[in-house]
């Protein structure tokens, strides 16, 4: 009962209200965050495609290593930096038909 009357204060019901908006503009700043990068990703691949795939594994090889080495473990950075497999032919055409795949799924959704 006690528990009533201090909800029906007016300040309290503001500062119930205050924070319910806030959680709810926090939710709305972090879908707007997402989609601002999510939106540079794009532009970033329309741009030059090859380049965005390029940095996009190579930012999942270095996530792989630190997950499979730990952070403090730098020994294999100079050789992964090194090495021509990102390069090499199949990459190109992996991109390609991951990104075929993934147009005929959207075009399926559309």
């Amino acid at each position: 009962m006690h528990q009533r009357k201090v909800l029906r204060h007016p300040a309290m019901q503001l500062m119930l209200q205050v924070e319910t908006l806030e959680q709810k503009l926090s939710t709305h700043l972090n879908k707007l965050h997402e989609a601002r990068r999510r939106r540079a990703m794009y532009l970033g691949f329309a741009e030059d495609p090859t380049a965005c795939i390029n940095s996009a594994i190579a930012s999942q090889a270095r996530e792989l290593r630190i997950a499979r080495t730990g952070p403090a473990a730098g020994r294999d950075a100079e050789l992964e930096r090194r090495t021509d497999v990102f390069h090499e032919k199949w990459v190109e055409e992996a991109a390609a038909k991951y990104l075929a795949k993934k147009n005929n799924y959207t075009g399926l959704l559309l």
